[in-house]
């Protein structure tokens, strides 16, 4: 947004339209420039009433007049020389001296000037769009992007326009009011920051289990890696850097290395059978190929319906989708290639750090633990079933929304005024609210627009002060304001936030009148509620008051005129005559001829209205009639349904209260017969969103188990595997519910990740214990499993948590939308894994019917362990 404002005298309006809106609109990307405020010059031929009348004239003789004095008629083409010439005819009106002596030719013969009858003037026109900057009156243009702009690269070029405009008129002030190309750059860094800081915590982990600065130098080159080849691709499909991308690219970093763990580990534990490096490389990496290729798939399977999502959740979240499967074909190929041979060119040696001897410690506690439970599976079943039933039962807990709360930098005071009501009254309303904003220290400044009957002030808070406490504090200061609907609200954001202070609900019906009367009382009802500070009625109420000359048909044919001649005669003397463009001093100017706006100021004036007509001059009562009417502002139908909409202003602290009393009402008010309350709109989209997120998870769950089917080639494998999923629940729910978060679109979202992340710690598992069953009994080959695989699980877990914590902890700019996300991650990770590690042997050995001899030639030494 800018502000304009130049000198006194200086015709700001007409320049910006036509020098900078000019500039502006001819650069690549702009899709639109709205301009706010100012008013524009015109000449202003104001008739003289009593001389018009002792002349005999009317305004259009004049009108007439004058265009027979500014024309221009093709005569044809005339030789002159060797050379044909086209040649016109006419007259011009290049000055006001030629303007005020055009001679008019009077009915009874005589010939009078236009000075002589009118008075003639440059004037400002009257307008009722208004535009002031900190309480200046200004000229406000909004720059809107096309969908494909590069906005940062697009805001330089609009200030470098800028600054040249400057430079050429010292006379024009320019100020851009807000830029939000500065927002996305700081949350495009706020999200490198966070990506550094994940590469630099993932080589930390990795250095800590493994004892080698090789080893991680080794998983670590796999991100940058990945990067690359994940920007590449992101390039070739159109994609743009962004929150949305730059944020899958946070989500991946964590997984970006997970290949490479379980690559890089398995070859460490081979390497202990003082194999050769070479050797180690290419039997490690074979050992885990089949399960770290089968864990990438059943990933990318998973963000597939991420991708091709439609609706809001599609827009938001389609190129977050397709950038994780990106980074997820990078990182395998990383992983199967980069890290053998990297190995094979360093030679890591593994050395025994605290970090390895306490995970030494965890194997051996691990191993005493799950010989015990493997002989409980009953207690095993009944603990699993227990804790996923108290997760979903968390759920009654967990606040809904569409979408989650986000943070903005100020607040907007809106006044919806009576349609119709002048702009001079409108803004001395909105004085005292000016007022109020002006002489707020917590503000660094705002600016107010009149565009018709709504007013609008938008302020910027400090940094120190949270905009939601000041959208309470305005919101009681204008609850006595009586003359409009006051609404206070937190300023929007890309992602469409909800409204913070505002509850809605629906009034829907097939009967009009009836949906009208019942409307009323929905609304007396909703302010007896304690905590409701206003009620906005979408429709319904007394809109726009509207009046209509009826004309006698046959009156108005008694005088010799049509209806139709004579409200063209009421028009023309009340609003006046678009005459002509005039060209003076290179500014070109309307010319409109008119009486002055006093004669015609109210009814009684426009009814004693003199009309001329072929019998004499007659005046408009005589032959017309006035009626008012009053109109709805709006009238939604849809399906042959009519509806009202009810915006419920409360503070924000009596928000939740104050929603549970408005469901209250609309389950036990009693409404006439076809009429219903509830916010079906709202929830409608909700559900919808929630329906398509449910058809994206149920498509995932799906496609992992048809890729689990085909590596096990057991369905029995792939079910037990899905239990993981089951075990991600418990602690994703708990863990949501504890941070005070909502379940929105964003949190099925996360739990539609969570998918792909869970089940690889269960492929791991069991892929290694199918192998270590063709050479040790079932139960050994579970224990064994379980230790072998703990470290890279722990490892790959653990790097994918700390990449999520700043998510999680909406850590930078615009971070808050993914809030949610992070905490689902991070919560379903940790739960996941423990219980895969314990209670994932268990399910093993119960499912596993052919084995039975195995379990039962379990030691008795070995239970009491």
């Amino acid at each position: 947004k800018i502000s304009i404002t130049g000198t006194d005298g200086e015709d700001i309006l007409g320049y910006t339209e036509d020098v900078i809106i000019p500039k502006i609109d001819a650069l690549v990307g702009v899709a639109e420039v709205e301009v706010s405020g100012g008013a524009s010059e015109y000449i202003e031929i104001v008739a003289d009433p009593s001389k018009m009348a002792q002349y005999n004239l009317s305004l259009q003789a004049i009108s007439n007049a004058i265009a027979n004095y500014d024309y221009e008629i093709p005569i044809g083409d005339f030789s002159q020389g060797n050379q044909n010439i086209s040649a016109s005819a006419g007259a011009e009106i290049n000055s006001m001296l030629t303007l005020s002596n055009i001679i008019i030719q009077t009915p009874t013969g005589a010939q009078v000037k236009l000075s002589d009858v009118c008075d003639i003037n440059i004037t400002i026109s009257d307008t009722d769009n208004v535009s002031r900057y900190n309480g200046v009156d200004d000229i406000s243009i909004a720059i809107t992007a096309s969908s494909d702009a590069n906005v940062p690269d697009l805001s330089k070029k609009i200030q470098n326009e800028l600054d040249t405009i400057i430079n050429e008129n010292p006379n024009i002030s320019i100020e851009i009011v807000s830029d939000s190309s500065e927002k996305i750059m700081s949350s495009l860094m706020s999200v490198a920051s966070t990506l550094v800081m994940g590469i630099i915590l993932c080589m930390l982990v990795l250095f800590a289990f493994l004892g080698s600065a090789r080893a991680s130098l080794i998983v670590g080159s796999a991100i940058p890696i990945s990067l690359v080849c994940t920007l590449i691709c992101m390039s070739i499909s159109g994609f743009e850097l962004n929150t949305v991308t730059t944020s899958a690219l946070v989500i991946a970093i964590g997984m970006m290395v997970d290949n490479s763990i379980v690559v890089l580990e398995s070859i460490f534990k081979i390497k202990e059978q003082n194999l050769s490096y070479k050797e180690s490389a290419i039997e490690g990496t074979k050992l885990v190929g089949a399960s770290v290729v089968a864990s990438t798939i059943t990933t990318i399977v998973v963000y597939l319906p991420l991708a091709l999502l439609e609706g809001i959740s599609g827009q938001l979240f389609s190129e977050l989708g397709f950038t994780i499967v990106f980074a997820m074909i990078a990182s395998l190929i990383s992983a199967m290639v980069m890290v053998p041979l990297m190995y094979y060119l360093i030679k890591p040696q593994e050395k025994h750090s605290p970090v390895v001897a306490f995970m030494e410690k965890l194997e051996g506690k691990y191993d005493n633990t799950i010989r015990k439970i493997l002989h409980k599976k009953k207690m095993t079943m009944f603990v699993s079933v227990g804790l996923l039933f108290l997760s979903f039962g968390l759920l009654a807990f967990i606040p809904v929304s569409m979408m989650p709360e986000m943070s903005s930098d100020g607040f907007v005071i809106s006044a919806q005024f009576r349609p119709g009501t002048s702009a001079e009254y409108i803004d001395k309303q909105i004085d005292y609210l000016e007022k109020l904003v002006a002489e707020d220290d917590r503000l660094s400044g705002y600016t107010t627009k009149i565009n018709k009957s709504v007013a609008t002030i938008e302020a910027t808070v400090l940094d120190k002060y949270l905009p939601s406490d000041l959208v309470s504090e305005y919101l009681l200061e204008t609850i006595d304001m009586t003359d409009a609907t006051i609404t206070v609200e937190e300023s929007g954001s890309s992602t469409g936030a909800l409204n913070e202070s505002a509850t809605e609900t629906t009034l829907t019906g097939y009967d009009y009148d009836l949906l009208l009367s019942t409307a009323i009382d929905v609304r007396d009802e909703l302010y007896q509620i304690p905590g409701v500070l206003g009620v906005q009625v979408s429709s319904g109420e007394t809109g726009s008051t509207k009046a209509n000359i009826n004309i006698d048909t046959a009156k108005a044919l008694s005088y010799g005129l049509t209806p139709s001649q004579i409200s063209g005669m009421v028009r023309q003397n009340s609003i006046g005559i678009d005459v002509m463009e005039l060209d003076l001093d290179s500014n070109e100017y309307d010319v409109n001829l008119s009486y002055n706006k006093d004669i015609y100021e109210d009814f009684n004036d426009l009814l004693n209205m003199p009309i001329q007509t072929p019998k004499g001059n007659i005046i408009l009562n005589e032959v017309a009639t006035l009626v008012f009417s009053d109109n709805p502002q709006s009238i939604a139908r849809k399906d042959g349904i009519y509806s009202i909409d009810f915006t419920i202003i409360t503070a924000k602290e009596d928000e939740k209260i104050v929603g549970e009393k408005i469901s209250e009402l609309e389950k036990t008010m009693i409404l006439p017969t076809g009429i219903n309350i509830g916010d079906d709109v709202g929830n409608n989209m909700m559900m919808e969103e929630f329906k398509a997120i449910g058809g994206a998870i149920l498509v995932a769950v799906f496609l992992v188990f048809i890729v689990m089917a085909m590596q096990f080639e057991s369905i029995r494998f792939s079910l037990m595997v899905m239990m993981s999923i089951c075990f991600s629940f418990i602690g994703s729910f708990s863990l949501l519910l504890i941070s005070g978060q909502s379940l929105s679109v964003i949190s099925l979202m996360g739990l539609l990740m969570l998918l792909g992340i869970v089940v690889n710690n269960g492929i791991l598992f069991v892929d290694t214990a199918n192998q270590l069953r063709q050479s040790m009994p079932i139960q050994e080959a579970l224990i064994e499993s379980g230790k072998l695989r703990m470290r890279p699980i722990l490892m790959t877990t653990l790097t994918t948590i700390l990449s999520m914590i700043p998510l999680a902890l909406g850590i930078g700019e615009g971070s808050e939308m993914l809030q949610s996300m992070g905490i689902i991650i991070i919560g379903g990770l940790v739960t996941s894994t423990v219980l895969v590690l314990y209670l994932m042997p268990t399910f093993y050995l119960i499912i596993n019917k052919k084995e039975k001899s195995d379990v039962e030639n379990i030691s008795m030494n070995d239970t009491i362990l």
